[in-house]
């Protein structure tokens, strides 16, 4: 049996970083989805509402960093037979190999846009410095 740990709350960027960690199930909102792959964790994508379902599409159709987890019929509608076999898939190193290296591939670019020099750092650069200079975003 593989341990299972329950708590009101956790900081969930640490838990995703520990080396215990195969995969993560997410209902696929934008900041879970930063972090799990910043943290190079593979995801069975289970979106909820809103924004979710274009996320999911995204990491599991685009990105192919992620397994799906299917609906039956209709939104939101599936079971626990379902729902294992995504993890199964997102556990096992043989079948998941290629998204794994998808995921590597996904937070080794995210560092480097965070890094100096970086698009993202120099894009918060720019922002900041239209703020501190009043101008505005053209």
């Amino acid at each position: 049996m593989q341990g299972i740990v329950g708590t009101v709350w956790v900081l969930q960027q640490q838990l995703l970083q520990h080396l215990s960690i195969g995969g993560f199930l997410s209902h696929c909102g934008w900041n879970s989805l930063m972090e799990t792959i910043s943290a190079g964790v593979p995801i069975a994508a289970c979106p909820m509402y809103a924004e979710q379902g274009l996320n999911a599409k995204q990491i599991v159709d685009v990105l192919q960093t992620a397994v799906e987890i299917k609906y039956k019929e209709y939104y939101l509608d599936f079971d626990s037979e379902t729902v294992a076999v995504a993890i199964d898939t997102v556990m096992d190193e043989h079948k998941e190999a290629k998204i794994m290296q998808n995921v590597l591939n996904m937070q080794t670019a995210i560092f480097e846009a965070m890094a100096e020099g970086g698009t993202s750092y120099m894009s918060c650069e720019e922002f900041i410095s239209l703020i501190l200079n009043h101008k505005t975003v053209t």
